[in-house]
């Protein structure tokens, strides 16, 4: 029979881990919270999220060419700029998950809340994945075994906050990059910016 899998999340790397099942023979389902794919490159104000994801910011423009930050089988449109704003990159994994016919093996609203081996033993060579996982639009809880999983979830989507002795008496804003979208709540105000990371130059 054909071996099943279970893909966590639908962004870059989830519709890569898709594409590559398909390829070997495998029979992929991912998993995405949210009703869209392309994972952080989906950019929506705060005041429309029902799980204050994390997103590049709306002016958010990459820092590596299109020619090294496409897929090796599916390169970019000519015509774009080398340098993409975040609009044409969501684009292009639009285009990808079309043109290999990806979007057909992902359930989205489908928020998976734990993975499970169904057996303690190690040698049990039956042994396979349960994963429990929250039907958003059906608002209840399923369950499916799978033989293997691929978490793909990405690594900017819990927020990684450091401890600073005197913040708790800072009277302004404090917002993780995680929370930023725009520019236009920072208009006139003395900003400063805390760590020199990709979100940092946001």
């Amino acid at each position: 029979m054909t071996k099943t899998v279970a893909v966590i999340g639908a962004g870059p790397a989830g519709l890569a881990a898709i594409k590559s099942c398909l390829e070997v023979g495998l029979e992929p389902t991912a998993f995405e919270t949210d009703p869209w794919l392309g994972g952080a490159w989906k950019y929506t104000d705060l005041a429309e999220e029902k799980h204050r994801r994390s997103c590049v910011a709306y002016s958010t423009v990459t820092n590596t060419s299109k020619h090294v930050s496409c897929y090796s089988d599916f390169p970019m449109p000519k015509e774009w700029p080398n340098y993409l704003p975040q609009q044409n990159y969501l684009e292009y994994f639009q285009m990808y998950a079309r043109e290999f016919e990806l979007e057909e093996r992902i359930r989205f609203e489908a928020d998976v809340l734990s993975v499970e081996p169904t057996s303690d033993s190690k040698a049990d060579q039956n042994a396979r994945w349960r994963v429990r996982y929250q039907d958003l639009k059906q608002n209840c809880d399923q369950v499916e075994e799978f033989d293997f999983v691929m978490v793909c979830s990405g690594i900017n989507n819990e927020p990684r906050i450091t401890d600073i002795p005197g913040l708790d008496g800072f009277c302004g804003d404090v917002i993780h990059s995680k929370e930023y979208r725009t520019w236009k709540n920072f208009e006139g105000k003395r900003v400063i910016v805390i760590g020199l990371g990709n979100s940092a130059g946001k």
